[in-house]
């Protein structure tokens, strides 16, 4: 660590002082570093620029190269022979200069700002896989930086240790569909700068159908729907948790919502709205993606509606009209935290995923006030066991 001249003399006299200076510092960065966090998003503009400048650097100092082989399709993918790792990272900072893009570097989860830090830890014959990490957008969430970053993997490739005399080429990691290749291949694909992911498309390993999102939402606080409410709620015989007014409590939840799928879900087509004809009023219904549906375009008998239950709503949700055969359901106050996938939540074939839990509601428990049903949550509890046997079956 490097200290000013005008301290060297006092960290002569005072080696404390100097040791303290040094712990303060490696603190301070400690901390800068503990205090920013990383989420992933799709390949922005950002991303898509620096991109573009590496390979032209990467092309003009002759390190040869392929595309492709990317986690997914929203990040980017590069392929060099790892003899070239320490040229390339010199190169990404001078394409972080040229573009004024900031950068870091991620290899097995640890950041590094500097291509210089990196390439310390590099070992001389190392298989590196590591990923270029550009900042898209940053805010602060109280004294955390975020940083929404868009991901560029890099695969080295390394000659197999073997007894033949053409050896084959190992990835660095486990590409989607390639890690293996002959010399003849790989020197085929870094002379012409091939891009595999054009060929990714062909190859049936991950989830490639449509897929949209369906939201139930209702405005609390529109005196129309108030007054329906009110004159329906007074045939029911009994109050129940399901008729309490938290339940239809509105707090512009469906903002963030949207806002979690356009950062972290970049797959999604269409997000259909079902409301009881509402709209937010912040919501730009004109936008490509945004379908409004009302009650009566999906229940097919007029003399089901006005209605405000859910479960009956959730019942006819396959009546809108365009809807993919593979959507996803949201609650408004449902938020994604990270990026997601389709494979997330289907596989290849369109089978969904899903993930039973071990645990069941009692009723009598969540609902302590009521004693004149004691049996209802034995039968609850004896169904949901029911399902879960047919779910693990």
């Amino acid at each position: 660590m490097k200290i000013k001249r005008r301290h060297f003399s006092k960290a002569l006299k005072d080696p404390l002082w100097a040791l303290d200076a040094v712990y303060r510092r490696i603190s301070r960065r400690n901390h800068e570093q503990s205090k920013s966090r990383f989420p992933r998003v799709a390949l922005g503009g950002n991303g898509r620029t620096f991109l573009q400048i590496l390979l032209q650097e990467m092309e003009e100092d002759g390190i040869r190269f392929f595309k492709g082989c990317a986690r997914d399709e929203w990040a980017g993918g590069v392929n060099i022979l790892t003899s070239d790792v320490r040229i390339m990272t010199e190169l990404i900072e001078k394409a972080s200069k040229d573009t004024n893009i900031e950068f870091h570097i991620n290899r097995r989860n640890r950041i590094f700002r500097k291509s210089s830090d990196f390439n310390k830890t590099l070992d001389s014959d190392d298989a590196l896989y590591f990923s270029i990490i550009i900042t898209e957008k940053t805010h602060f969430d109280k004294n955390t930086l975020i940083r929404h970053c868009s991901y560029i993997d890099i695969h080295t490739w390394r000659p197999e240790e073997s007894y033949q005399s053409k050896r084959n080429y190992r990835s660095s990691s486990t590409a989607p569909f390639v890690s293996r290749l002959r010399k003849e291949t790989i020197d085929l694909l870094l002379d012409t700068h091939a891009d595999l992911d054009s060929e990714r498309k062909e190859i049936v390993y991950t989830s490639r159908f449509p897929i949209d999102v369906v939201y139930t939402w209702v405005d609390d606080g529109d005196p129309n729907w108030l007054s329906q409410k009110e004159h329906y709620s007074g045939k029911s015989q009994k109050s129940s948790r399901s008729d309490h007014p938290e339940r239809f409590r509105n707090r512009d939840e469906l903002k963030y919502s949207l806002r979690s799928l356009e950062l972290y879900a970049p797959f999604v087509r269409n997000i259909y709205i079902v409301t009881a004809d509402q709209a937010p009023d912040w919501l730009d219904i004109h936008h490509p993606q945004i379908k409004l549906i009302s009650h009566s375009q999906i229940y097919r008998s007029s003399k089901d509606l006005p209605t405000f239950n859910s479960s009956s709503i959730e019942t006819q949700l396959h009546h809108i009209e365009g809807l993919s055969e593979h959507f996803l359901y949201f609650n408004d106050d449902f938020m994604l935290g990270a990026f997601c996938t389709p494979d997330d939540f289907f596989l290849p074939n369109g089978s969904i995923k899903f993930f039973p839990s071990e645990q069941v509601a009692y009723e009598p428990d969540c609902q302590r006030r009521s004693k004149s049903r004691p049996l209802g949550g034995a039968k609850v509890v004896h169904f949901a066991l029911q399902a879960g046997n047919v779910g693990r079956a």
